[in-house]
């Protein structure tokens, strides 16, 4: 499945996020010398965190996808509902608008005059 650009855009702003947050601690900013040297059974814990970090980066990844097609699901259903008062109400775009939650009425937003009333 191809993804939508907006989303495209999202995965490199948090890519570049990710790969700034590393980079500050970089050996190009920095210098680093060995304090010591990980025992065997500690160079498998890191490799495991190594390989469940990667995991769970694509795991992020997925369900970041997943949120923002859902939102898209979202946002196209809210659209054709008030397309759809608008055209079967006569309602002026230019207004706005909300469903009353107890009778579901459709309100239209009032402004306020300067002289409170």
């Amino acid at each position: 499945m191809d993804m939508p650009d907006e989303i495209k855009e999202i995965l490199a702003f948090l890519k570049a996020k990710v790969h700034a947050v590393h980079a500050v601690g970089s050996p190009f900013d920095e210098k680093w010398v060995q304090v010591a040297e990980l025992k065997p059974e500690d160079k498998l814990k890191w490799k495991a965190y190594a390989l469940n970090e990667g995991k769970r980066k694509n795991e992020l990844e997925t369900l970041m996808v997943k949120g923002q097609l859902i939102k898209a699901e979202h946002d196209i259903a809210k659209a054709e509902i008030w397309n759809y008062f608008y055209k079967t109400y006569d309602l002026p775009p230019d207004e706005s608008y909300k469903v009353d939650g107890t009778d579901k009425r459709i309100m239209r937003r009032i402004e306020k005059d300067n002289d409170g009333d």
